[in-house]
């Protein structure tokens, strides 16, 4: 082969083990989540929220995408990591949506016995028809582009399955070429007071 060849053949086998690298840690979370007992705690809203900005920051930083943060003061009663794995899945996806550049924005806000998070983007959206779908395992609304960004087609359902047991609620609201807002709402939990404190 030349060159070129042996370049674009090494690439296509480290692009495709890495796609069964993200499906096999995929696989193995949505296991776990099924099996594992749930530990809640309560969790702050706000430091869970700046740790996820902390964790997306290279990413949306070298795709020149804009993140909007907006989040109150409020808790949950939730497993951090699992709550993490969440709406790290959620804005992946929608950076994924994002073509070049584009806008995220997370949102947080206390709503009654809840607290409400969205994940909001201005990327490509989808057909209203394919929204009940997205859920299902190994379910790609685009397959190409999913498979180029190495999606493995189970985030969502990962997301569906800890918002579930979670005992939580979620909306997903779509538009092509508008962009996609989900809506995440999760018991509300109380903050935690130390004893000595109070003393």
């Amino acid at each position: 082969m030349t060159q070129e060849e042996t370049a674009e053949a090494a690439n296509y086998i480290y692009t495709q083990g890495k796609r069964l690298e993200s499906l096999s840690f995929k696989l193995l979370e949505l296991i776990v989540v099924g099996k594992q007992e749930v530990n809640l705690r309560t969790l702050d809203m706000i430091a869970l929220c700046e740790e996820i900005e902390h964790i997306v920051h290279p990413v949306v930083q070298k795709e020149k995408i804009k993140l909007t943060v907006d989040v109150e003061d409020g808790y949950i009663n939730g497993e951090r990591a699992l709550v993490l794995s969440l709406f790290l899945n959620l804005i992946d996806n929608a950076r994924k949506a994002l073509s070049k550049g584009g806008h995220i924005w997370i949102e947080g806000r206390p709503d009654e016995e809840y607290y409400k998070v969205t994940v909001k983007d201005d990327g490509c959206g989808m057909p209203q028809e394919e929204i009940h779908k997205i859920t299902e395992a190994f379910y790609m609304v685009d397959k190409s582009r999913a498979r180029k960004q190495g999606g493995a087609g189970l985030g969502m359902t990962l997301c569906n399955k800890i918002v579930e047991v979670h005992r939580g609620t979620w909306e997903i609201q779509s538009c092509m070429g508008q962009g996609t807002e989900i809506s995440v709402w999760l018991p509300a939990g109380e903050e935690e007071v130390d004893d000595e404190m109070e003393l």
